[in-house]
Formats: structure tokens, sequence, C-alpha cells
């Protein structure tokens, strides 16, 4: 019985093992592919109006802000680094202003060069739309920005607030062209980032 029991095992185990040669024939892995839709996946292409993870994943790949996460593991990716800006800000005694330096070497998709004036256009239209985008809320503790000259930005808060800078490393305050037009339904892609 012992003899017959090996026997069996020993065919099953071998029987196993050609299949599985067999099966070894060289396939490559399945293409991955990612597609999105316009117009089914993405609520806007608009940096002032895009607010749903896949807006905001579009946003991230293609826009710059001031201050943004490093594509890395924890911890080096939770902790916020310049990525337009030089360096971090100067923040006045009282924390209420604070004054950006701008890289010289940053660019748009379409070659222009990227300044101040940028990030105040980006503000305005987070502020100034109607309706109301889901960016008004995020700077309704900001009285004032401006840009002096082309690279340092300024920007003056009513109270002292630790997280101005995780806030403005969300995509609605990317950088943006100066003419990017106030539209009710957002602007349409191509979007020049």
């Amino acid at each position: 019985m012992r003899k017959t029991l090996s026997l069996l095992a020993l065919l099953a185990g071998s029987g196993l093992l050609a299949a599985s040669a067999l099966g070894t024939v060289s396939q490559s892995p399945p293409e991955k592919t990612f597609r999105w839709s316009l117009s089914v996946d993405i609520d806007h292409v608009d940096p002032a109006l895009a607010h749903d993870t896949q807006s905001w994943a579009l946003e991230y790949a293609t826009g710059a802000m001031l201050f943004n996460y490093p594509d890395a593991p924890a911890p080096r990716g939770a902790r916020l680094v310049p990525e337009i800006a030089a360096g971090f800000p100067a923040i006045s005694r009282d924390g209420r202003t604070y004054t950006f330096r701008l890289k010289k070497t940053s660019r748009f998709s379409d070659g222009g060069r990227v300044r101040a004036a940028n990030f105040v256009r980006a503000l305005q239209r987070a502020r100034k739309r109607r309706p109301e985008t889901p960016a008004a809320r995020f700077i309704s503790d900001v009285v004032h920005f401006t840009a002096l000259g082309r690279d340092r930005l300024r920007i003056k808060l009513r109270k002292p607030a630790g997280d101005l800078l995780a806030r403005l490393a969300m995509p609605f305050f990317m950088a943006i062209p100066t003419d990017t037009p106030d539209v009710t339904d957002g602007i349409g892609a191509p979007v020049v980032s």
C-alpha cells in the first residue's frame, strides 16, 4: 500500500513538473496602459477648479507650485521642499508676511519663464472667481499678495498661519500664465503648465 501511494505521489509530482515546464513558454507580462478621459475621469483641467483625485494627479504631474512634496516614500515624501521657490520664505516677526524668492531657471511648457506674477494670477483666480472656487477657502486668511519685481512674491495674512506652505502646495496655486482668463466653466485643455 505504501509503495503504491509513493508511486502515485511520484507520478503526480512528475506530471505537475512536466506541466509547469511546458507552461513556462516565454510570455511577456500584459501591457499596462493608463488611460484617462478628460470628459469622464477629470472634473477640470483648470487648476482653480480641479478638485478630485484624478484631476489633482494630473495637476501634480504637469504643474509646479512654490513648494511641493517629493515623489518619495515617507518620511522624505512627507516633508515640503521648495519647487519653484528658491528656498524657504522670509517671514516677518509678527508671522503674517511671507516673502518668497523664485528660482530663475523655472519655465513653462511653452518656454516662458515662471515669475512671481504667475503665482499672483493663480491666487487672483482662486479668490475672485464666481461661482466660488474650491480653492477660495484655502486662502480666505490672505489679506494681500503681490509680485515684487520678477522673482519675489509677498503674501500677507490676517494672522500667523503655520500651514500656509502646505496650502500653497495644493494644485490650485500652481504657476499659471498671467493671461489665463477668468471663465465661469474654467479653462480647457491644453493648459500651459
